[in-house]
């Protein structure tokens, strides 16, 4: 803390500037004058340390505390004049009287008028004399004599001698003027100028309405300026025109004119609602109007700021409130929390965190919940917390049935209970009944039984549908199974096939040579007894034509009524070797006599009708049981066959005809 200068008061203590008693805790009077001027010059200033009675008092105040003010018409003179450590305005410290007096009026209080003889109404505050002589036809030291009539010019102040012409506006009348040359010695009165002070200071500036003016010299030439206007006008040296005193001034007691000649500046200071040195601005909270333009501010006093000409007061939202630039508003130290712009006329968005934001407006601290933006102006609805302010990007992942980085990309409906990856979209738990794949976009067969498939790849899990086959069930079941269903795997018919086809696939014709053209569906063998004349399997092999009947047995070809003369063996495949007629024994081939013969034929062809007999009983019976044993083993094993082309008989090589 700065330590006060200490002044000597007096010869046996000290107080610090504007202190007194024993202690220095008493102020001094408010109006003590307390100014450095009297310090620097070895004056007293402040007050007496035993009683505080004021050492000088400020400007227009009196006694011994200074707490008098001074008569309004002691400060209306137009400005303060120094002597020593006097300034002489206001009035006198013990009694009161003023130290000045406008040029209008005299007396120890101003009280009397100068008298309206006198030259411009100007006479001297003490006495009454008129400062620059007597209107023409008047003389005295107050001009209230009148001249005599017999003269035209005027007279003499002192002397009431009679002015020639030439002499009338000479300062010191006669005194002052030159006969010889009819000019004036010593200057001109007020209001008038040139060599013979014959031409007013109206007519010599230019200026209406100017009383007073003087020569300003320059070393190229010599100019008459106007220093003066008459009452109720000022001199206005921006325009160069002698100026009304504005409306604004307050009336004074006196007839004096509202405001100084030479400045413009009220006298009495200024009437309710107007301001200024001149009074002449009428905007409420303005410090100065632009010139001439009472009703528009160009300067608003401190707290307030320019626009439109009028002044508005600083937002209350400045950071110290209704702080601001007087010319933009723009307040200087920044804005409250929660306020923005630069005249922080704006708040900040309500979804910024803890309500801050810049100049511009962007949430400084972030946005609060599920916002973001600038501004914190937009959503991010489909994040599950919240959301970066500037990217968007939910960093608490998704809701429910979205993904990508802002989660506004939706999961595939398809996925189960709509969850997908956040990243990719990927299905997290599976896939609804009847999709499949990673994203659950693809749908499962039509033909899967109860629309079921594996996730990934898609292969129907559990049966097909009736009459497909394969992973995914869209194969079709070979078209001559007899029922239309087939094994998943393979595709080989469940149950027998059509007649006419054999084979796991049923897509080998039976063979042609069958004679109803059924056979057996493991190896294609026929059902039904050969045609006369065939045997084999497949009935596709013919009876020896050595055979004695056009009968052979099924399986082995052997002839079953036995062999032609001259041919022996199970098929009469061998000749009899030199037994002519008589022909040889079927099984040895040996010649046999003619009785033997004879009776062996008869004794043979009795066997071979019984034989022949019996074997078709038997064969007949065989095959009615074979096929019902193989239809019922075939319904129960159908899915061990895996064979899937469909080839005719007749299209099969040799090898498979055997």
């Amino acid at each position: 803390m700065p330590v006060q200068e200490t002044i000597n008061i007096n010869a046996i203590s000290q107080c610090n500037l504007g202190k007194w008693g024993g202690n220095c805790q008493q102020n001094c009077s408010s109006s003590c004058y307390q100014g450095n001027n009297c310090i620097k010059n070895g004056g007293q200033c402040g007050c007496m340390q035993n009683n505080g009675t004021c050492y000088e008092c400020s400007t227009n105040f009196y006694g011994d505390s200074c707490d008098i003010k001074c008569d309004d018409i002691c400060s209306l003179n137009e400005q303060c004049v120094q002597e020593g450590f006097e300034f002489a305005c206001g009035c006198d410290r013990v009694q009161g009287h003023c130290n000045r007096c406008p040029k209008s009026t005299w007396g120890n209080y101003c009280e009397h008028k100068c008298s309206d003889k006198c030259i411009n109404s100007e006479c001297s505050w003490i006495d009454g004399i008129c400062t620059f002589g007597c209107i023409k036809g008047f003389y005295g030291s107050d001009c209230s004599s009148l001249c005599s009539l017999s003269c035209q010019s005027g007279c003499d102040q002192q002397t009431a001698e009679c002015f020639p012409p030439y002499c009338v506006n000479c300062i010191s009348g006669m005194s002052g003027c030159d006969n010889a040359t009819q000019k004036c010695k010593s200057g001109c009165i007020t209001g008038f100028n040139g060599e013979t002070c014959d031409k007013t200071c109206a007519e010599e500036t230019g200026v209406s309405k100017c009383t007073s003016c003087r020569h300003i010299s320059t070393p190229i030439v010599t100019l008459t300026v106007c220093d003066e206007c008459q009452s109720g006008y000022f001199y206005d040296t921006f325009i160069s025109q002698c100026k009304v005193c504005s409306t604004g001034c307050s009336a004074n007691v006196t007839s004096l004119s509202t405001c100084f000649p030479k400045t413009g500046m009220c006298r009495c200071g200024c009437l309710s609602n107007w301001i200024g040195s001149k009074c002449d601005c009428s905007v409420a909270n303005c410090d100065t109007c632009v010139y001439d333009q009472s009703q528009v501010c160009a300067r608003c006093q401190n707290g307030w700021f320019v626009e439109s000409g009028q002044c508005v007061e600083c937002s209350t939202n400045c950071a110290i409130a209704n702080e601001c630039d007087t010319a933009s508003g723009t307040c200087t130290n920044g804005c409250k929390n929660g306020w923005y712009g630069l005249k922080c006329l704006h708040a900040c968005a309500s979804n910024c965190l803890n309500g801050n934001c810049d100049v511009n407006g962007t949430c400084t601290e972030g946005c609060v919940g599920k916002h973001h933006g600038n501004n914190c102006d937009k959503i991010c609805n489909n994040c599950k917390i919240s959301c970066d302010q500037k990217t968007s990007f939910c960093d608490s992942g998704c809701i429910d049935s979205y993904h990508g980085d802002n989660c506004q990309q939706v999961c595939n409906a398809t996925c189960f209970g709509n969850q997908c990856n956040q990243s990719d979209g990927q299905c997290l738990s599976g896939c609804e009944l009847g999709y499949y794949g990673k994203f659950c976009h693809l749908v499962c067969g039509s033909n899967c039984s109860e629309n079921k498939c594996d996730v990934e790849t898609g292969a129907c899990k559990g049966n097909c549908s009736s009459g497909n086959y394969g992973e995914h069930c869209n194969l079709d079941c070979p078209s001559h199974c007899l029922e239309p269903l087939c094994v998943k795997e393979n595709g080989a018919c469940s149950s027998v096939c059509e007649d006419g086809f054999f084979g796991s696939h049923c897509n080998i014709s039976c063979p042609d040579s069958c004679p109803t053209n059924q056979c057996r569906m493991d190896n294609g063998g026929c059902t039904a007894d050969c045609l006369e004349g065939k045997y084999g399997e497949r009935c596709d092999k013919s009876c020896s034509n050595n055979c004695k009947s056009t009968f052979c047995h099924r399986n082995t070809g052997a002839c079953a009524s036995g062999c032609k003369i001259g041919y022996y063996g199970n098929s009469c495949q061998n000749t009899c070797t030199g037994c002519g007629s008589l022909g040889c024994s079927q099984n040895s081939g040996k010649c046999e006599s003619t009785s033997m013969n004879e009776s062996k034929d008869n004794n043979t062809i009795l066997i071979a009708g019984i034989t022949a007999g019996c074997i078709m009983v038997v064969i007949f019976l065989v095959v009615i049981l074979y096929w019902c044993l193989r239809r019922k083993k075939y319904e129960e094993n159908s899915n061990n066959s895996k064979d899937t082309g469909t080839k005719r008989y007749s299209e099969l090589p040799e090898t498979s005809k055997l």
